[in-house]
């Protein structure tokens, strides 16, 4: 749990194409089991929701480009 937890910030404080760079480097399981992972962390965080689903949001777009 504190991985998530530590990931969740440091996602904060990077742009989106930064994490798009190192997102981008990593394979299709990899990105899957990141998003599962937030999904996931939902009911574990319950004050990190909004964050959560930032990320969440920011990832998916990402895999839309």
């Amino acid at each position: 749990m504190k991985d998530i937890e530590q990931a969740l910030y440091v996602g904060e404080a990077l742009k989106p194409e930064d994490i798009g760079k190192i997102y981008s480097g990593f394979p299709k399981k990899w990105k899957v089991q990141i998003k599962k992972s937030l999904e996931d962390a939902k009911p574990l965080f319950p004050l990190m929701y909004e964050l959560i689903d930032k990320e969440y949001l920011t990832l998916q777009n990402l895999n839309n480009v």
